[in-house]
């Protein structure tokens, strides 16, 4: 059995995790087990048992901390294709699965949602046209029902059905986007220059109106006066409940309160812990895999 070496660590320091890092529930059926994504207290996950005919694989959405999971229905798009979770732990019983396939210039060419409250891969019916392109390393927020997806300075809406919504401006300059306490966030790190930190939040969903949550040099929380060549910094999330943020220069990982300005070292160049550096919360909510 091989489950990529994944590791969970308590971060309250009470403690081992609550969860078996081995997921032993998924063991009884599978014997290669690969967590592709993790999102709130879920994990997205490509399982198989001798090796995949034509890299087939199932692509499975557990629950660690009360051992439910589902398996996906295929979907069919050509080429190479990315996966990505969306889950909001306000509303535990349902999370969205966002695939795309992109051409050899980075546009957006198929995409298809997958939701617990449809039960099957919709093809997305998007008006954007040809300003369409994804963000690098995209990653979805499902919040309030609505999927979130982040396309240079702009984030795209649509429903579970993959019908368009609305278009939401981003701050200038922005990147990324993540969710927290029930808020859109979106921030961007000046890797070119001081490697300073502009954090912004979402106050009126309404009119689209952003507030500046946080500015901070990111090399001092590294203890470092100066960006060495080759070195990169990256805010991996924000805490889904809390007013953390997770930072990383590729080596270590470190937690900043944005409430008491302390930091916290998760992670050194020496642990080389594999798998993926975001937070996990466990959800002891009862979920299914149809949805109830």
């Amino acid at each position: 059995m091989d489950i990529h070496h994944q590791y969970f660590r308590n971060l309250s320091g009470r403690g081992p995790p609550l969860v078996d890092p081995s997921l032993p529930f998924l063991c009884e059926s599978y014997d290669h087990i690969r967590v592709e994504q993790c999102c709130g207290g879920l994990l997205l996950c490509s399982c198989w048992n001798a090796l995949p005919e034509g890299n087939r694989y199932d692509c499975v959405v557990c629950n660690p901390a009360t051992e439910k999971w589902s398996v996906l229905p295929p979907v069919e798009l050509p080429g190479l294709t990315y996966y990505s979770l969306g889950f909001d732990a306000a509303a535990p019983s349902c999370f969205v699965v966002f695939v795309e396939m992109s051409n050899v210039f980075g546009e957006t060419t198929e995409m298809a949602i997958y939701s617990t409250e449809t039960g099957r891969w919709t093809s997305m019916q998007s008006n954007w046209g040809t300003e369409f392109r994804l963000a690098d390393f995209s990653r979805i927020i499902f919040l309030n029902g609505i999927v979130h997806l982040s396309s240079s300075n702009m984030i795209l809406t649509v429903d579970r059905e993959g019908k368009a919504c609305r278009k939401i401006e981003m701050p200038h300059g922005m990147s990324s986007i993540g969710q927290s306490q029930g808020h859109l966030y979106a921030w961007h790190i000046d890797n070119r220059n001081d490697c300073r930190l502009s954090l912004w939040v979402l106050e009126d969903y309404a009119t689209g109106k952003w507030i500046l949550k946080l500015t901070v040099d990111v090399l001092g929380l590294f203890g470092r006066h100066c960006r060495k060549p080759g070195e990169y910094y990256q805010l991996l999330t924000v805490h889904l409940e809390l007013n953390l943020i997770f930072l990383t220069d590729m080596k270590g990982i470190l937690s900043y309160d944005m409430a008491s300005r302390n930091t916290r070292v998760l992670r050194t160049p020496e642990e080389h812990i594999l798998g993926p550096d975001v937070p996990y919360i466990p959800c002891f909510a009862e979920w299914s895999a149809d949805g109830t």
